[in-house]
C-alpha cells in the first residue's frame, strides 16, 4: 500500500488533501496532482491508467503532466495530449480529469469514468462530469473530452475520484478534517476494490473566498 497525502492553506482561501492508493506494493496506475499557479488559483490533475494492458501507468503520468504545465483550456490540453499519447508507443490508455479552479470559477473537462462532485456551501452533492464519455479513453487518438464550468464560486468543496463512487459524498467530506479521505475509503465499493488489488485515487479540495 503506497500513500501520500498533501495539504495546503493558499492565499485564496484553498485547502486539499490528495491521496494516491497503490495495492500489494504494486506501482499505481493512478496520477493526481495540485500545482498553485502564481495567480492564485489552483490547477488540478487526475489520471487512471487503464490496467490490463501495458503504458496504462505512463499515459497517466503523461496525462498529468501536461495539464500541469499548459496554458491552453481544459478540454483543448486533453484533445492535445490525447493525441500525442495515442502516438507514443510506450503509453496506453487512461482516463483523465483536469481542473483549474479560482475564487470565482471553475473550469474542466474529463474523459473517462473518473468523476468529479461539487458542493457549494453546505448544500448537496452534485456530480460535474455525468455528461463525460467512458470510452474511448485518452490514447486513443478518439477521445472526446468532455467540458464543464461553474460561475461564480465563493465557497465550495470539489471530491476528484479516480473510480466510480457508489454514493453521493457526504458533509464528512471536508478538507479541514484530518483524515477526511479516509473514511471514503470505508465506501463498499473501495473496501471492494481493494480486494481485489485495484488502485484508488483522490484529491479533496475546499475554499471560501470571503476569509
Amino acid at each position: 500500500l503506497t500513500d501520500r497525502l498533501f495539504c495546503y492553506d493558499g492565499a485564496m482561501g484553498f485547502r486539499y488533501q490528495l491521496r494516491v492508493l497503490g495495492m500489494d506494493g504494486r506501482p499505481s496506475q493512478d496520477c493526481a496532482a495540485v500545482r498553485q499557479e502564481p495567480e492564485g488559483c489552483l490547477r488540478i490533475a487526475l489520471a487512471d491508467g487503464v490496467g490490463g494492458q501495458a503504458g496504462g501507468r505512463e499515459a497517466a503520468q503523461r496525462a498529468v503532466d501536461d495539464w500541469l504545465d499548459s496554458n491552453y483550456d481544459p478540454a483543448i490540453q486533453m484533445a492535445e495530449t490525447d493525441s500525442l499519447l495515442s502516438r507514443l508507443p510506450e503509453a496506453g490508455l487512461t482516463t483523465s480529469i483536469y481542473l483549474r479552479l479560482t475564487a470565482k470559477e471553475l473550469t474542466g473537462a474529463s474523459v473517462g469514468d473518473s468523476q468529479v462532485w461539487f458542493q457549494e456551501g453546505h448544500g448537496r452533492w452534485r456530480e460535474l462530469t455525468q455528461q463525460q464519455r467512458l470510452r474511448p479513453f485518452l490514447g486513443s487518438g478518439e477521445a472526446i473530452p468532455i467540458p464543464f464550468s461553474l460561475v461564480p464560486l465563493r465557497q465550495g468543496r470539489l471530491l476528484i475520484c479516480s473510480d466510480e463512487l457508489p454514493e453521493r459524498p457526504t458533509r464528512a467530506c471536508d478538507p479541514e478534517t484530518p483524515g477526511a479521505i479516509d473514511q471514503l475509503l470505508l465506501l463498499p465499493r473501495m473496501v471492494l476494490s481493494k480486494t481485489y488489488a485495484d488502485d484508488v485515487s483522490f484529491v479533496l479540495v475546499g475554499w471560501d473566498s470571503s476569509r
